[in-house]
């Protein structure tokens, strides 16, 4: 695999400006190289939204929520940073909650920059359920899929504790 990155130089005209990269070198063997991967570079005067987790730097951005939670527990809550990697004012204006297994588990509400995502446990069987929260806003990326995924562990047995003196 390769990791490409691309800048545009100061002064680029907005929209999509095409190009190519060469591979070369390979030792898969000679069928593989050389090799011209088409790319596009889209260039924008709009922001560009990103997910990362609040307060930690360096900034380090959201790729999958996860919740593990026991089953008969409280609901909990995730909160997420939206941030503009791009130019202009970004402006959220909605987060949309939706899952795939496992009944309306998931839910999500955007306050000012961030978004709060929540995982409720109450009335899910123990397994592995997955969602996505999509957040809208004015961004060139348009919605933001942010996947989601809930484990809910079987409750623990009952202990009884007894104190010796």
């Amino acid at each position: 695999s390769y990791t490409v990155t691309a800048t545009a130089p100061e002064g680029t005209p907005t929209g999509n400006v095409p190009g190519a990269i060469q591979i070369t070198g390979s030792t898969v063997g000679a069928i593989d190289t050389p090799r011209t991967v088409p790319v596009t570079l889209q260039v924008t005067s709009s922001p560009i939204a990103a997910a990362r987790w609040p307060f930690i730097e360096p900034a380090t951005f959201v790729d999958t929520l996860r919740f593990r939670i026991m089953q008969g527990a409280q609901r909990q809550e995730k909160w997420v940073q939206m941030v503009n990697l791009g130019l202009g004012n970004l402006a959220v204006s909605g987060a949309t909650a939706a899952t795939t297994s496992g009944g309306n588990w998931l839910t999500a509400t955007v306050d000012g920059g961030f978004v709060k995502i929540a995982a409720d446990p109450a009335n899910v069987a123990p397994g592995a359920y997955a969602g996505t929260v999509t957040v809208a806003s004015n961004a060139a990326n348009a919605s933001l899929a942010i996947p989601v995924s809930l484990e809910i562990s079987a409750t623990a047995p009952a202990r009884i504790l007894v104190n010796q003196e």
